[in-house]
């Protein structure tokens, strides 16, 4: 069941309270005024409590191209010039447009933090932990989040593409040279993605053998351990 904010329970409360007091034929009186006036008071307020400035900090984006490659990759869970030429591939992405008056982060900004976030698991990759390193609010965490998966899958068919019948004669032949092996265009293999926590929708069907909540994944590499196929599945 979702859980009824503060507000919601007192203007439940309030209005169970009006019923009663029109039942016991009391709308006329003082207090049924009162609690009429505090009911419309509460629905026009937006937060019972008085909100509270959360410091937070961008020094991150502002430090991190003085950064050594180490620390880098580190944050950016990918090399310098990796990142550089990933944020081309995607900057110009429609995901990316700003169609109102208030322009979005430059698209390293939003990459940086989901690369950081996506290279945590569990409490590391929460919303609120990232919301105050990289000075943005929880919302925007989610979009800078949905922004890049959804570019970085418009990547998907131009990366990772079945060889061609000249590139598998090349491959095939690769194969053999290297490594004794005629007539083969690719190596399978498998591997689970380990889930935190069990999926909302039909979670039981990720319980794996190894007694957690994952994802299997279907690999099929080149001879170069290049990526060509692959296949996810509960």
């Amino acid at each position: 069941m979702p859980k009824k904010s503060d507000k919601q329970v007192l203007l439940s409360e309030l209005g169970s309270t009006i019923k009663q007091l029109i039942l016991d034929n009391r709308d006329n009186s003082e207090d049924f005024k009162e609690i009429v006036e505090l009911t419309e008071t509460l629905e026009r307020t937006r937060n019972l409590k008085t909100r509270t400035h959360i410091p937070k900090t961008t020094a991150l984006f502002d430090i991190l191209w003085d950064l050594p490659d180490d620390q880098f990759k580190l944050i950016a869970r990918m090399s310098r010039e990796s990142f550089v030429e990933l944020v081309k591939e995607i900057e110009n992405k429609w995901v990316f447009y700003s169609y109102g008056t208030k322009m979005q982060a430059p698209v390293w900004k939003q990459l940086l933090l989901v690369l950081n976030r996506l290279g945590t698991e569990g409490n590391g990759a929460a919303i609120m932990r990232y919301s105050i390193f990289h000075g943005v609010s929880y919302g925007t965490v989610e979009k800078y989040t949905w922004r890049v998966l959804r570019a970085l899958l418009e990547l998907q068919y131009k990366y990772v593409t079945w060889p061609n019948a000249i590139e598998r004669v090349q491959i095939r032949d690769r194969f053999k040279q290297r490594w004794g092996l005629p007539g083969a265009v690719g190596i399978i293999d498998g591997t689970p993605v380990h889930l935190y926590q069990r999926p909302g929708v039909d979670g039981e069907v990720y319980f794996t053998r190894k007694g957690r909540y994952s994802i299997n994944l279907q690999l099929v590499c080149d001879d170069r351990g290049i990526i060509r196929y692959y296949v996810g599945r509960r």
